[in-house]
Protein backbone atom coordinates (compact mmCIF):
# COMPACT_ATOMS: atom_id res chain seq x y z
CA UNK A 1 0.00 0.00 0.00
CA UNK A 2 1.41 3.00 -0.89
CA UNK A 3 2.07 6.19 0.97
CA UNK A 4 -1.48 7.98 -0.93
CA UNK A 5 -3.28 5.55 -0.71
CA UNK A 6 -2.96 4.23 3.62
CA UNK A 7 -4.71 7.19 4.54
CA UNK A 8 -8.19 7.95 4.94
CA UNK A 9 -9.25 10.14 1.68
CA UNK A 10 -10.40 13.90 1.87
CA UNK A 11 -13.68 15.02 2.64
CA UNK A 12 -14.77 15.14 -1.41
CA UNK A 13 -17.70 14.16 -4.01
CA UNK A 14 -17.00 12.00 -6.55
CA UNK A 15 -19.24 10.76 -10.00
CA UNK A 16 -18.96 8.53 -12.05
CA UNK A 17 -20.90 8.11 -15.41
CA UNK A 18 -20.23 4.83 -16.78
CA UNK A 19 -21.72 1.96 -19.38
CA UNK A 20 -20.53 -0.89 -18.65
CA UNK A 21 -21.40 -3.59 -16.31
CA UNK A 22 -17.70 -4.11 -14.72
CA UNK A 23 -17.03 -0.57 -14.39
CA UNK A 24 -20.23 -0.08 -12.48
CA UNK A 25 -19.41 -2.84 -10.44
CA UNK A 26 -16.01 -1.48 -9.54
CA UNK A 27 -17.25 2.35 -8.98
CA UNK A 28 -19.97 0.90 -6.27
CA UNK A 29 -17.01 -1.06 -4.06
CA UNK A 30 -15.35 2.00 -3.84
CA UNK A 31 -18.01 3.19 -1.02
CA UNK A 32 -17.46 0.22 0.96
CA UNK A 33 -13.62 0.88 1.35
CA UNK A 34 -12.64 2.03 4.28
CA UNK A 35 -10.50 5.15 3.09
CA UNK A 36 -13.78 5.97 1.34
CA UNK A 37 -15.79 6.79 4.32
CA UNK A 38 -16.05 10.17 4.61
CA UNK A 39 -15.79 10.87 0.13
CA UNK A 40 -19.67 11.05 -1.45
CA UNK A 41 -19.32 8.47 -4.33
CA UNK A 42 -22.22 8.64 -6.76
CA UNK A 43 -22.51 6.02 -9.94
CA UNK A 44 -24.88 7.31 -12.37
CA UNK A 45 -25.28 5.69 -16.50
CA UNK A 46 -24.07 7.86 -19.06
CA UNK A 47 -21.18 9.09 -20.92
CA UNK A 48 -19.98 12.39 -22.21
CA UNK A 49 -23.04 13.46 -23.14
CA UNK A 50 -25.16 12.63 -20.53
CA UNK A 51 -22.60 14.39 -17.85
CA UNK A 52 -22.90 17.98 -20.03
CA UNK A 53 -26.60 17.32 -19.49
CA UNK A 54 -26.80 16.97 -16.10
CA UNK A 55 -24.52 19.34 -14.97
CA UNK A 56 -26.38 22.27 -17.22
CA UNK A 57 -28.16 23.19 -13.96
CA UNK A 58 -26.55 21.03 -11.22
CA UNK A 59 -22.60 21.80 -9.68
CA UNK A 60 -19.58 19.52 -10.93
CA UNK A 61 -18.10 17.70 -7.99
CA UNK A 62 -14.77 17.75 -6.99
CA UNK A 63 -14.12 14.54 -9.47
CA UNK A 64 -15.56 13.87 -12.33
CA UNK A 65 -14.84 9.86 -14.12
CA UNK A 66 -16.03 9.24 -17.12
CA UNK A 67 -16.46 6.34 -19.36
CA UNK A 68 -16.51 6.02 -23.12
CA UNK A 69 -16.91 3.75 -25.34
CA UNK A 70 -15.91 6.14 -28.74
CA UNK A 71 -12.77 7.82 -28.40
CA UNK A 72 -12.79 9.61 -31.93
CA UNK A 73 -13.05 13.29 -32.98
CA UNK A 74 -16.68 13.31 -32.26
CA UNK A 75 -15.76 12.42 -28.41
CA UNK A 76 -12.84 15.04 -28.08
CA UNK A 77 -14.85 17.94 -29.88
CA UNK A 78 -17.61 17.32 -26.92
CA UNK A 79 -14.61 18.47 -24.27
CA UNK A 80 -15.39 22.14 -24.70
CA UNK A 81 -19.05 21.60 -23.79
CA UNK A 82 -17.70 19.72 -20.80
CA UNK A 83 -15.05 22.18 -19.48
CA UNK A 84 -18.34 24.87 -19.91
CA UNK A 85 -20.77 22.88 -17.50
CA UNK A 86 -17.76 22.32 -15.30
CA UNK A 87 -17.09 24.16 -11.99
CA UNK A 88 -12.79 25.42 -12.04
CA UNK A 89 -12.20 22.77 -9.28
CA UNK A 90 -13.20 20.10 -10.79
CA UNK A 91 -10.58 17.21 -12.27
CA UNK A 92 -11.94 15.00 -14.80
CA UNK A 93 -10.72 11.62 -15.46
CA UNK A 94 -11.85 9.30 -18.70
CA UNK A 95 -11.85 5.52 -18.51
CA UNK A 96 -11.37 4.56 -22.20
CA UNK A 97 -12.17 1.32 -24.28
CA UNK A 98 -8.15 1.03 -25.69
CA UNK A 99 -4.62 2.07 -24.97
CA UNK A 100 -3.96 4.90 -27.25
CA UNK A 101 -0.97 6.94 -26.71
CA UNK A 102 -1.70 9.93 -28.84
CA UNK A 103 -5.31 10.20 -27.32
CA UNK A 104 -3.81 10.28 -23.61
CA UNK A 105 -1.36 13.25 -24.46
CA UNK A 106 -3.93 15.02 -26.27
CA UNK A 107 -6.12 14.54 -23.17
CA UNK A 108 -3.69 15.76 -20.86
CA UNK A 109 -2.23 18.71 -22.85
CA UNK A 110 -6.21 20.20 -23.07
CA UNK A 111 -6.31 20.07 -18.86
CA UNK A 112 -7.87 16.40 -18.44
CA UNK A 113 -6.07 14.69 -15.02
CA UNK A 114 -5.82 11.04 -16.33
CA UNK A 115 -7.29 8.57 -18.93
CA UNK A 116 -7.05 4.63 -17.94
CA UNK A 117 -7.89 2.01 -20.02
CA UNK A 118 -10.68 -0.62 -18.96
CA UNK A 119 -11.02 -2.87 -17.04
CA UNK A 120 -9.40 -1.29 -14.60
CA UNK A 121 -8.97 -3.39 -11.37
CA UNK A 122 -10.37 -1.55 -7.67
CA UNK A 123 -7.29 -0.76 -6.04
CA UNK A 124 -5.66 0.95 -9.28
CA UNK A 125 -8.75 3.29 -9.26
CA UNK A 126 -8.62 3.50 -5.58
CA UNK A 127 -4.95 4.57 -6.06
CA UNK A 128 -5.52 7.28 -8.92
CA UNK A 129 -8.20 8.76 -7.31
CA UNK A 130 -6.09 9.09 -4.01
CA UNK A 131 -3.34 10.97 -6.51
CA UNK A 132 -5.81 13.28 -7.49
CA UNK A 133 -7.93 14.39 -4.31
CA UNK A 134 -4.47 14.36 -2.67
CA UNK A 135 -2.32 16.33 -5.01
CA UNK A 136 -5.50 18.71 -5.12
CA UNK A 137 -4.39 19.97 -1.74
CA UNK A 138 -1.02 19.97 -2.49
CA UNK A 139 -0.35 16.93 -0.17
CA UNK A 140 0.94 15.05 -2.48
CA UNK A 141 4.72 14.79 -0.80
CA UNK A 142 4.09 15.59 2.79
CA UNK A 143 3.60 13.79 5.77
CA UNK A 144 1.40 13.84 8.45
CA UNK A 145 3.02 11.70 11.75
CA UNK A 146 0.68 11.74 14.47
CA UNK A 147 2.68 11.43 17.77
CA UNK A 148 0.71 9.62 20.22
CA UNK A 149 1.02 8.16 23.77
CA UNK A 150 -0.35 5.15 25.35
CA UNK A 151 -1.46 6.95 28.43
CA UNK A 152 -0.20 10.12 30.37
CA UNK A 153 2.90 10.75 31.51
CA UNK A 154 4.55 8.52 29.11
CA UNK A 155 6.82 11.67 27.57
CA UNK A 156 4.54 12.20 24.75
CA UNK A 157 5.19 15.83 24.55
CA UNK A 158 9.25 15.36 24.19
CA UNK A 159 8.94 13.01 21.96
CA UNK A 160 6.90 14.78 19.53
CA UNK A 161 9.36 18.02 20.37
CA UNK A 162 12.47 15.58 19.34
CA UNK A 163 10.48 14.35 16.22
CA UNK A 164 10.17 18.05 15.14
CA UNK A 165 14.08 18.78 15.64
CA UNK A 166 14.81 14.98 13.55
CA UNK A 167 12.63 15.88 10.67
CA UNK A 168 13.77 19.70 10.30
CA UNK A 169 17.54 19.21 11.62
CA UNK A 170 18.24 16.05 10.33
CA UNK A 171 16.49 14.96 7.36
CA UNK A 172 16.25 18.67 6.70
CA UNK A 173 12.47 19.11 5.46
CA UNK A 174 10.31 22.12 6.21
CA UNK A 175 8.83 21.14 9.41
CA UNK A 176 5.61 22.70 11.31
CA UNK A 177 5.07 21.26 14.87
CA UNK A 178 1.52 21.38 16.34
CA UNK A 179 -0.57 20.90 19.37
CA UNK A 180 -3.54 19.18 20.06
CA UNK A 181 -4.25 20.08 23.01
CA UNK A 182 -5.22 23.73 23.48
CA UNK A 183 -4.47 24.98 26.88
CA UNK A 184 -3.34 22.01 28.17
CA UNK A 185 -0.50 22.26 25.39
CA UNK A 186 3.36 21.66 27.11
CA UNK A 187 5.00 22.10 23.30
CA UNK A 188 4.41 25.86 23.79
CA UNK A 189 5.81 26.12 27.35
CA UNK A 190 9.08 24.29 26.04
CA UNK A 191 9.74 26.53 23.38
CA UNK A 192 8.88 29.94 25.20
CA UNK A 193 6.32 30.75 23.35
CA UNK A 194 3.24 33.07 23.99
CA UNK A 195 0.42 31.89 22.35
CA UNK A 196 -0.60 34.64 19.49
CA UNK A 197 -4.53 33.14 20.22
CA UNK A 198 -6.79 30.64 20.21
CA UNK A 199 -6.98 27.22 18.33
CA UNK A 200 -10.44 28.08 17.08
CA UNK A 201 -8.97 31.44 16.14
CA UNK A 202 -6.29 29.48 14.58
CA UNK A 203 -8.69 27.45 12.57
CA UNK A 204 -10.55 29.98 11.12
CA UNK A 205 -7.25 31.96 9.97
CA UNK A 206 -6.06 28.79 8.39
CA UNK A 207 -9.17 28.24 6.85
CA UNK A 208 -9.85 31.09 5.46
CA UNK A 209 -6.86 33.84 5.38
CA UNK A 210 -3.79 34.47 3.16
CA UNK A 211 -0.32 32.20 2.93
CA UNK A 212 0.69 35.30 4.88
CA UNK A 213 -1.93 35.32 7.45
CA UNK A 214 -1.30 31.76 8.15
CA UNK A 215 2.31 32.11 8.60
CA UNK A 216 1.85 34.34 11.34
CA UNK A 217 0.45 31.76 13.47
CA UNK A 218 3.86 29.70 13.15
CA UNK A 219 7.08 30.53 15.53
CA UNK A 220 10.49 29.95 13.94
CA UNK A 221 12.47 27.94 15.69
CA UNK A 222 15.19 27.02 13.46
CA UNK A 223 15.74 27.30 10.04
CA UNK A 224 13.59 24.68 8.94
CA UNK A 225 11.39 23.90 12.24
CA UNK A 226 7.92 26.27 13.21
CA UNK A 227 6.03 25.64 15.64
CA UNK A 228 2.07 26.89 16.42
CA UNK A 229 1.77 29.72 18.55
CA UNK A 230 -1.50 28.97 20.24
CA UNK A 231 -2.70 27.64 23.33
CA UNK A 232 -4.46 30.40 25.00
CA UNK A 233 -7.65 28.66 25.36
CA UNK A 234 -8.96 27.57 28.58
CA UNK A 235 -7.96 25.12 30.72
CA UNK A 236 -11.77 24.17 31.17
CA UNK A 237 -13.10 25.01 27.84
CA UNK A 238 -13.28 22.04 24.77
CA UNK A 239 -9.86 21.58 22.53
CA UNK A 240 -10.32 21.07 18.65
CA UNK A 241 -12.70 18.49 17.61
CA UNK A 242 -11.60 16.04 14.71
CA UNK A 243 -12.48 19.00 11.88
CA UNK A 244 -10.75 21.49 13.30
CA UNK A 245 -7.59 19.65 13.44
CA UNK A 246 -8.26 18.35 9.92
CA UNK A 247 -8.30 22.24 8.61
CA UNK A 248 -5.16 22.78 10.23
CA UNK A 249 -3.08 19.70 9.06
CA UNK A 250 -4.67 20.48 5.52
CA UNK A 251 -3.93 23.85 5.84
CA UNK A 252 -0.27 23.19 7.00
CA UNK A 253 0.61 20.58 4.49
CA UNK A 254 0.03 22.69 1.47
CA UNK A 255 3.50 24.27 2.00
CA UNK A 256 5.17 22.12 4.61
CA UNK A 257 6.75 18.63 3.41
CA UNK A 258 6.49 17.44 7.54
CA UNK A 259 3.58 18.13 10.01
CA UNK A 260 3.81 16.64 13.86
CA UNK A 261 0.94 16.62 15.56
CA UNK A 262 1.18 16.05 19.47
CA UNK A 263 -1.79 14.48 20.69
CA UNK A 264 -1.30 14.28 24.20
CA UNK A 265 -4.52 15.80 25.82
CA UNK A 266 -5.56 15.98 22.32
CA UNK A 267 -9.60 15.29 22.49
CA UNK A 268 -10.54 11.72 20.87
CA UNK A 269 -12.11 12.99 17.70
CA UNK A 270 -9.07 14.60 17.11
CA UNK A 271 -7.04 11.60 17.60
CA UNK A 272 -9.13 9.75 15.58
CA UNK A 273 -9.24 12.01 12.73
CA UNK A 274 -5.68 12.56 13.47
CA UNK A 275 -4.54 8.52 13.39
CA UNK A 276 -6.86 8.14 10.17
CA UNK A 277 -5.16 10.60 7.86
CA UNK A 278 -1.52 9.80 9.58
CA UNK A 279 1.55 8.78 7.09
CA UNK A 280 2.87 7.47 9.93
CA UNK A 281 2.18 7.26 13.66
CA UNK A 282 4.48 7.28 16.35
CA UNK A 283 3.52 5.46 19.41
CA UNK A 284 5.08 6.43 22.91
CA UNK A 285 4.80 3.78 25.52
CA UNK A 286 6.34 2.75 28.39
CA UNK A 287 8.06 -0.71 29.69
CA UNK A 288 4.91 -0.76 32.70
CA UNK A 289 2.17 -3.38 31.97
CA UNK A 290 -0.44 -0.50 32.25
CA UNK A 291 1.12 1.38 29.38
CA UNK A 292 1.37 -1.81 27.52
CA UNK A 293 -2.07 -2.82 27.68
CA UNK A 294 -3.44 0.51 26.33
CA UNK A 295 -0.49 0.49 23.95
CA UNK A 296 -1.81 -3.06 22.71
CA UNK A 297 -5.24 -1.75 22.41
CA UNK A 298 -3.98 1.43 20.87
CA UNK A 299 -2.41 -0.58 17.90
CA UNK A 300 -5.62 -2.93 17.36
CA UNK A 301 -7.66 -0.20 17.16
CA UNK A 302 -5.47 1.76 14.60
CA UNK A 303 -5.30 -1.57 12.74
CA UNK A 304 -9.23 -1.93 12.48
CA UNK A 305 -9.29 1.62 11.58
CA UNK A 306 -6.95 1.39 9.10
CA UNK A 307 -9.28 -1.14 7.12
CA UNK A 308 -7.36 -4.37 9.22
CA UNK A 309 -4.02 -4.20 7.49
CA UNK A 310 -1.26 -6.79 8.58
CA UNK A 311 0.59 -3.62 8.30
CA UNK A 312 0.26 -0.30 10.07
CA UNK A 313 2.73 2.64 9.61
CA UNK A 314 3.78 2.46 13.39
CA UNK A 315 6.60 3.35 15.32
CA UNK A 316 6.50 2.20 18.73
CA UNK A 317 8.70 3.98 21.03
CA UNK A 318 9.34 2.38 24.65
CA UNK A 319 10.33 5.68 27.27
CA UNK A 320 12.02 5.27 30.60
CA UNK A 321 13.17 2.22 30.56
CA UNK A 322 15.22 1.49 33.79
CA UNK A 323 13.05 3.93 35.90
CA UNK A 324 11.99 0.56 37.99
CA UNK A 325 13.63 -2.48 37.25
CA UNK A 326 12.08 -4.79 38.67
CA UNK A 327 8.25 -3.94 37.80
CA UNK A 328 8.99 -3.76 33.85
CA UNK A 329 8.48 -6.21 30.96
CA UNK A 330 11.43 -7.03 29.70
CA UNK A 331 12.67 -5.32 26.68
CA UNK A 332 12.32 -9.25 24.63
CA UNK A 333 8.78 -9.90 25.87
CA UNK A 334 7.51 -6.32 24.14
CA UNK A 335 7.66 -7.51 20.61
CA UNK A 336 6.00 -10.23 21.54
CA UNK A 337 3.04 -9.02 23.89
CA UNK A 338 2.29 -5.67 21.13
CA UNK A 339 2.87 -7.69 17.90
CA UNK A 340 5.55 -5.12 16.93
CA UNK A 341 9.33 -4.41 17.44
CA UNK A 342 10.04 -1.39 19.52
CA UNK A 343 11.72 1.32 16.95
CA UNK A 344 13.76 3.20 20.01
CA UNK A 345 14.21 2.36 23.11
CA UNK A 346 14.87 5.38 25.74
CA UNK A 347 16.42 5.12 28.92
CA UNK A 348 14.92 6.47 32.30
CA UNK A 349 16.94 10.27 32.94
CA UNK A 350 14.83 12.06 35.82
CA UNK A 351 17.65 14.43 35.70
CA UNK A 352 17.74 15.28 32.72
CA UNK A 353 13.55 15.92 32.31
CA UNK A 354 13.45 17.76 35.32
CA UNK A 355 16.13 20.04 34.09
CA UNK A 356 13.65 20.40 31.06
CA UNK A 357 10.32 20.96 33.07
CA UNK A 358 12.72 23.94 34.78
CA UNK A 359 13.23 25.24 31.77
CA UNK A 360 17.06 25.60 32.12
CA UNK A 361 17.42 24.19 28.72
CA UNK A 362 15.77 23.10 26.15
CA UNK A 363 16.30 18.83 25.17
CA UNK A 364 17.72 19.53 22.32
CA UNK A 365 20.83 21.58 23.80
CA UNK A 366 21.55 18.75 26.16
CA UNK A 367 24.32 15.88 25.27
CA UNK A 368 21.59 13.41 26.41
CA UNK A 369 18.77 14.96 23.86
CA UNK A 370 20.91 14.85 21.33
CA UNK A 371 21.80 10.78 22.13
CA UNK A 372 17.60 10.43 22.39
CA UNK A 373 17.36 12.57 19.02
CA UNK A 374 19.61 10.05 17.37
CA UNK A 375 18.02 6.82 18.54
CA UNK A 376 15.33 8.11 16.84
CA UNK A 377 16.63 8.20 13.66
CA UNK A 378 15.22 4.49 12.34
CA UNK A 379 11.71 6.05 12.43
CA UNK A 380 13.09 8.90 9.86
CA UNK A 381 14.16 6.05 7.72
CA UNK A 382 10.98 4.54 8.53
CA UNK A 383 9.19 7.11 6.97
CA UNK A 384 11.54 8.92 4.12
CA UNK A 385 13.93 6.26 3.20
CA UNK A 386 17.03 6.70 3.23
CA UNK A 387 17.06 10.36 3.18
CA UNK A 388 20.93 10.93 3.91
CA UNK A 389 21.78 9.85 0.11
CA UNK A 390 18.62 12.62 -0.84
CA UNK A 391 20.88 15.56 -0.45
CA UNK A 392 19.17 18.61 -1.63
CA UNK A 393 17.03 16.51 -4.14
CA UNK A 394 14.06 16.11 -1.74
CA UNK A 395 10.86 17.72 -2.81
CA UNK A 396 8.70 20.49 -1.31
CA UNK A 397 5.08 19.84 -1.39
CA UNK A 398 2.74 22.47 -3.01
CA UNK A 399 4.47 22.29 -6.21
CA UNK A 400 3.42 21.71 -9.69
CA UNK A 401 1.14 18.75 -9.89
CA UNK A 402 -2.16 18.42 -11.35
CA UNK A 403 -3.42 22.29 -10.82
CA UNK A 404 -1.08 22.96 -13.33
CA UNK A 405 -2.96 20.78 -16.08
CA UNK A 406 -6.48 21.42 -15.37
CA UNK A 407 -6.56 24.74 -17.98
CA UNK A 408 -9.67 22.83 -19.98
CA UNK A 409 -12.02 22.65 -16.99
CA UNK A 410 -11.38 26.02 -15.55
CA UNK A 411 -13.82 29.10 -15.93
CA UNK A 412 -12.45 31.99 -17.83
Amino acid sequence: MSKQTGILLPRSAIHFFVSDKATEKMASELELDWRFSRIGVDVMEGNVSEAIAFYQDKPSPDLLIIETETIDKSFTDMLDDLAGVCMAHTSVIFIGPVNDIPLYRKLIDMGVTDYVVRPIKTEDMITIIANTLIDKLGTSESRFIPVLGAKGGVGTSAIAELMGFLMADKVKEKTVLMDGAGGWGALRISFGINPVMQQVEAVGVATNSTQEEVEQLLYPVSERLKVMACGGDPLLGVTMNGVEMEALVNRFMRTNPVVIADLSNAQSEAKYIAIARAHHIVLVTTPFVTSLRNSRRIIKEITDLRGGSGSIPVSLVVNMQGAAPGAEVPVKDIEETLGIKPTAIIPFNPKLFNSIIAGDKKLIQTKDGVKILESLNPIAKAIWGDYEQRGKNSKSAGSGGLNSLKGLFKKP
